[in-house]
């Protein structure tokens, strides 16, 4: 990958909404530009390895990237990728009608599945409806790639809504491929009932299925995740139950 210097230039483009308090964001020739707010040089330096071996990989669900940013030293500060106009999941899943929504969710799953099946058995980690972008052709894109686990490299972070999900069900908190399913279903649970998988009953979730017929599909799912184990149990890719 090219570098570009850290300038002041760049902290003048456009600032997107902030989402989070791990970085920056900012639009500019048709780029995105990602500042991280790190100052630990060893943590930025395994971030750069990361997104060196991401870019790797030629898939389209994850993002185009296109430069590293570092500082006048040459300490690894971010990255530019290729700007995708679109939603995230979240914001567009309650704008789009049952099939085009079914559609969206299963395609994410199979993505899902391809990048753990990719080398370094790579992780997300922090796996929620706000970091999958949907474009104007419904297709899916992944964001913080920089926060990714692979290899060696742990994934950074978990969704604060896993982390309520293991302390109320007493389980050890873990970052790894099935922890990545779980939490694409626990988002799934969070945006049809709008709340989370421990507070939706039974019959809630009979209810709904009636109008959401895909919803039946997952319900050993479900179940699965309301129930009490001695550790997480390991559950499937959606899409290979959904008919």
């Amino acid at each position: 990958m090219k570098e570009i210097l850290l300038s002041k230039e760049i902290l003048n483009y456009r600032e997107l909404k902030a989402t989070a308090t791990q970085s920056r964001v900012f639009l500019a020739n048709n780029l995105i530009y990602k500042i991280l707010n790190e100052k630990d040089e060893n943590i930025l330096s395994a971030k750069e390895k990361k997104i060196e071996l991401f870019n790797e990989f030629n898939e389209e669900y994850l993002l185009d990237l296109d430069s590293k940013i570092v500082d006048e030293n040459g300490v690894f500060r971010g990255f530019t990728s290729k700007y995708i106009k679109g939603q995230s999941l979240k914001d567009s899943f309650n704008k789009k009608d049952l099939l085009i929504k079914k559609k969206s969710l299963l395609i994410i799953s199979k993505d899902l599945e391809r990048f753990h099946n990719l080398n370094g058995r790579p992780v997300f980690g922090d796996l929620h409806f706000s970091n999958i972008l949907i474009d104007n052709n419904y297709l899916p894109h992944f964001l913080d790639m920089d926060s990714y686990g692979i290899s060696k490299y742990k994934a950074d972070n978990v969704p604060f809504s896993f982390y309520t999900y293991c302390d109320y069900m007493n389980y050890k908190l873990e970052k790894n491929q099935n922890t990545d399913r779980i939490n694409y279903f626990l988002s799934l649970i969070h945006m049809m009932f709008d709340k989370s998988l421990i507070s939706v009953s039974v019959k809630e979730y009979d209810e709904l299925s009636e109008e959401y017929k895909f919803l039946r599909d997952l319900k050993d799912v479900f179940m699965d995740l309301k129930s009490s184990y001695g550790e997480l149990p390991d559950i499937p890719y959606i899409h290979t139950l959904v008919r």
